[in-house]
């Protein structure tokens, strides 16, 4: 997609993984618990993305075969 702002879902995930960051940053012996919850962060946001890139397929015209 070459739109600079993709979604407010995509933005939101983008900064719950900053602060994830920031806290695994802040509290290291945390480290474990809070990977699992950037892992997750990633995931949604690449999840929403794909669905957000195969939306945008299907609004495009087929070429006639």
């Amino acid at each position: 997609m070459s739109e600079t702002h993709v979604s407010a879902l995509a933005d939101y995930c983008d900064k719950q993984i900053a602060e994830t960051q920031k806290l695994i940053a802040d509290y290291p012996h945390e480290r474990n618990a809070l990977n699992a919850v950037l892992i997750g962060w990633q995931l949604c946001k690449k999840i929403h993305l794909a669905g957000l890139s195969n939306q945008g397929e299907q609004l495009q015209p087929k070429e006639p075969a």
